[in-house]
């Protein structure tokens, strides 16, 4: 490129691609490891061998091609685009994790199957350097694959709601656990379906073609989260749906006229949703929850309350029990101990009359179950990375980046907060990776930025006004 100047010839210096072109794979490092789970959550993390599953040599896969690539160009994979997030709440967190593995000396089966869950914040880390290497057309890639593993996982969860028999006319993946193909996991299964209602919603609001079709199709998504007894799943769906819809409202050179009408439209989607829910099994169980006095006679309702009181009452038991020491209140009881168990709030919680096999090692909450397991320094680690994620999440509601593969990645981990709050969710692998992989990949994804002229003090910055986005 050259510019003349007077008679002078200026040859510009050409600038080079952020990106080689060898450095942009196909699809992100661990795309095949979280469309798995995507797909088949509960039952697709059986798949394998004890104690050798599929998943886990997904992500090995990912993490050796992602490292060979880091050993040949460590420019490419630690590269910073943009206003990309810090990794170093995710680094500080898998740290310790490993560091109280060590500290508490036992190395058995079931301490490593306590700590697993927290190590897969290593899947953020892979998923937080891997965006950052891959290209335009690999992010496209990935957002179909995910999009098409969310389809499938509708359909046979709808099948299985239809037909609550099917899972044990189908094969067998785990006997002890009685995980059959097709086995459903209400909370997390309810709030993925609400993400591609999130989606399909997402293309309603900004111009998608067959509007009745899709607005039927995102019917349906509620359809079947409603159909379920799942209180957390319903209000992780909605989450998702939310969000959507704020960020729709937030965005720049969006026209005002079309922002009143979807004001004025959600308040009455949202009301007619709410009555239409109260008829049904879960709403029922959300009143009662609420409001215990509002539902009497109903033995939905009643065994929703009698939950919501054993979780309490355990709750505060474990609480009260993990702040009676000094070493569980600053770095908790680590892995291999039943501290539900040891503290009287699986009792609690659960009875005493269920075998030990299935008996629960988690609180129902996962914030709690880390208290207990890391103290203060593992719980305030974990969530600097998710608070890290909410904020970044919140600025890109409003940015060119957000983008449907973008928002995917959003909407995975915001709405699996809500069941994890209330349930065994993130303890367990098909949560948990696709829950730290997509939080890494948010915190990956750069925010192209430009400087507002006149602000050159104080530098401030806003979007661009391209939108570089999934072409549909």
């Amino acid at each position: 490129m050259t510019r003349t100047v007077g008679t002078a010839v200026r040859r510009t210096p050409r600038r080079e691609p952020l990106l080689t072109r060898d450095a942009r794979p196909f699809t992100v490092a661990g795309t095949a490891s979280v469309a798995l789970l995507l797909a088949g959550t509960r039952w697709a993390s059986y798949i394998g061998v004890n104690p050798i599953f599929l998943t886990d040599v997904l992500l090995l896969l990912a993490v050796y091609l992602i490292g060979t690539r880091a050993i040949r160009r460590p420019d490419q994979v630690f590269l910073r685009t943009g206003r990309g997030g810090s990794p170093l709440p995710l680094l500080a967190a898998l740290a310790f994790v490993l560091l109280r593995l060590v500290m508490g000396g036992d190395l058995s089966l079931v301490a490593l199957r306590d700590a697993f869950p927290y190590v897969y914040t290593a899947a953020g880390l892979l998923a937080l350097y891997a965006v950052r290497r891959t290209g335009e057309a690999g992010r496209r890639n990935t957002f179909r694959v995910f999009v098409a593993a969310l389809i499938f996982h509708a359909v046979w969860f709808v099948a299985q709601e239809a037909v609550p028999a099917l899972p044990y006319l189908l094969p067998t993946l785990n006997a002890t656990q009685g995980v059959h193909l097709f086995t459903p996991r209400p909370d997390v299964d309810t709030t993925l379906v609400g993400v591609l209602g999130a989606l399909i919603l997402w293309r309603m609001l900004h111009g998608g073609r067959h509007p009745v079709l899709l607005g039927l199709a995102y019917a349906g998504t509620f359809a079947a989260v409603a159909a379920s007894f799942t209180r957390a799943g319903l209000l992780g769906a909605v989450v998702a749906s939310a969000y959507v819809v704020f960020a729709t409202l937030s965005e720049r050179g969006r026209s005002p006229h079309r922002k009143l009408l979807i004001v004025a439209v959600v308040p009455i989607v949202l009301i007619s949703g709410v009555v239409a829910v109260s008829f049904t099994g879960v709403g029922a169980k959300l009143i009662a929850t609420v409001a215990p006095s509002a539902v009497t006679g109903n033995a939905v309702a009643d065994g929703a309350e009698g939950t919501t009181r054993a979780r309490s009452n355990a709750w505060d038991r474990l609480v009260q029990w993990t702040f009676a020491d000094q070493q569980r209140t600053i770095i908790g009881v680590g892995y291999g101990p039943d501290f539900l168990a040891q503290s009287g709030a699986s009792v609690l919680l659960v009875g005493d009359a269920i075998d030990d096999d299935v008996r629960p090692r988690s609180p129902h909450d996962y914030w709690l179950g880390t208290l207990a397991r890391m103290g203060l320094i593992g719980l305030a680690l974990i969530l600097a990375a998710v608070v890290q994620f909410l904020v970044r999440s919140w600025r890109l509601r409003r940015s060119a980046t957000l983008d449907p593969a973008t928002l995917l990645l959003i909407l995975v981990p915001l709405s699996l907060i809500v069941p994890a709050s209330l349930g065994v969710v993130l303890e367990s692998p098909f949560a948990a990776v696709p829950f730290w992989w997509c939080l890494g990949a948010v915190l990956g994804t750069a925010i192209p930025t430009t400087t507002v002229p006149g602000r050159r003090a104080r530098g401030r910055v806003r979007a661009s006004a391209a939108r570089p986005g999934i072409r549909r």
